[in-house]
């Protein structure tokens, strides 16, 4: 599925990965253009510093919902991620595989001195 969106929070840059939070407008599944919204979690698998918040973004991927908790009574991901208004995941190998499509300022100061 080729996924096309906005990162709508400040990437979370680890050590070992990337976490980008995306609002998806559109999908596209067997050559079929879907309208589509809501957000999800993308997960590359390295540490990353190309993407910014706003970036419009595209990159093929399975989409799918993490499961409840695995103990009685453990800690919920699924409820977690819902209650922060994601409800699907994508995990991609590395930052290659997500094309930026519109590369916003990565903040106000930079927006300003490219104006002058």
């Amino acid at each position: 599925m080729i996924v096309t969106g906005e990162i709508v929070e400040e990437p979370d840059i680890r050590t070992d990965k990337t976490y980008l939070v995306v609002e998806v407008d559109s999908l596209t599944w067997r050559k079929r253009d879907l309208k589509s919204c809501g957000r999800i979690r993308v997960k590359i698998k390295e540490p990353s510093t190309s993407f910014s918040f706003r970036d419009r973004v595209r990159f093929t991927g399975h989409i799918f919902n993490p499961g409840g908790p695995r103990l009685p009574g453990g800690f919920d991901y699924s409820r977690y991620l819902n209650n922060r208004g994601i409800f699907g995941l994508v995990v991609l190998p590395e930052a290659a595989d997500i094309e930026i499509i519109e590369k916003q300022p990565s903040s106000w100061w930079q927006s300003l001195h490219e104006l002058f």
